[in-house]
């Protein structure tokens, strides 16, 4: 019975390790996602919406959203 008890819990933990180590280069691309998009939105976006608003323009539809 203890034989079973420790082939179970040996695969139970070589399961566990599989699916986190699965999970990390997901994690580390949508990390690296949001910060790649999220560079254009705080310095890009309002560097234009200065320069429209100096030049009295209309700033685009898809800028203002």
């Amino acid at each position: 019975m203890l034989d079973r008890f420790i082939a179970y819990q040996k695969l139970s933990l070589s399961v566990k390790k599989k699916v986190l180590v699965s999970l990390i280069y997901p994690a580390l691309l949508l990390t690296l996602g949001l910060r790649a998009g999220g560079v254009p939105d705080h310095y890009v976006v309002p560097n234009f919406a200065q320069l429209y608003s100096s030049m009295q323009a209309k700033l685009p539809q898809m800028t203002l959203i």
